[in-house]
């Protein structure tokens, strides 16, 4: 018996990034935008910037915390089929300092894993990839966050490691579209994802 669709969720994601393609994609490149500025700014603004480097990249660091959080948010609330504005990006602000440290914490358990040949870490990064969805959408406590995380993977592993590679795929045919395809795959796959947390959550 499937415990989740991967091609309901794909369906469900691109069926709604079409009835919310202006606001979904201006999202896309709002965080696209944020995501590459460090980057850009490294490469062709760093001696302008000059002693407000290390300042404006800690700006930039916390301003990308807050929009992962509040697409987590935006998903879910699509996933289930609620109204969504810009204001639901920044609703989860009393959830920064449990989503930082659970970040925290979920990298440094990915980035331990992948030392020790790689495998694990892929293993761990599946098991608790649903740990910041509690954090939002449960306003779970952050070791919660993650035993409920392991508990609604657990025996889909597989399952969810081929999903993933899905989205992968998804998002490099966006990339072969000058990176515009991403406006749309990213959005895509963002809700793709809650929709099934949404359906593992609710088992």
């Amino acid at each position: 018996m499937e415990i989740f669709s991967k091609e309901n969720a794909l369906r469900f994601g691109w069926e709604t990034v079409k009835a919310n393609m202006i606001f979904l994609m201006g999202l896309a490149l709002l965080v696209g935008l944020v995501n590459l500025s460090p980057i850009i700014i490294e490469l062709y603004a760093k001696e302008k910037v000059g002693d407000f480097l290390l300042p404006l990249k800690i700006v930039l660091w916390f301003l990308q915390i807050v929009l992962n959080m509040g697409l987590i948010n935006i998903s879910i609330r699509l996933v289930d089929k609620k109204d969504v504005s810009s204001e639901d990006l920044f609703t989860c602000l009393p959830l920064l300092f449990k989503y930082m440290v659970g970040s925290v914490i979920f990298g440094l358990m990915i980035f331990i894993g992948l030392l020790l040949l790689i495998l694990p870490g892929v293993y761990l990064g599946l098991k608790f990839q649903f740990y910041d969805y509690f954090i939002i959408d449960k306003k779970m406590g952050i070791m919660e966050s993650f035993s409920m995380s392991e508990r609604i993977t657990a025996g889909v592993i597989w399952e969810l490691f081929v999903f993933l590679l899905m989205l992968l795929v998804l998002n490099l045919l966006g990339l072969l579209f000058f990176y515009v395809g991403l406006l749309i795959t990213v959005p895509t796959s963002v809700i793709a994802r809650a929709h099934v947390y949404r359906q593992l959550e609710s088992r």
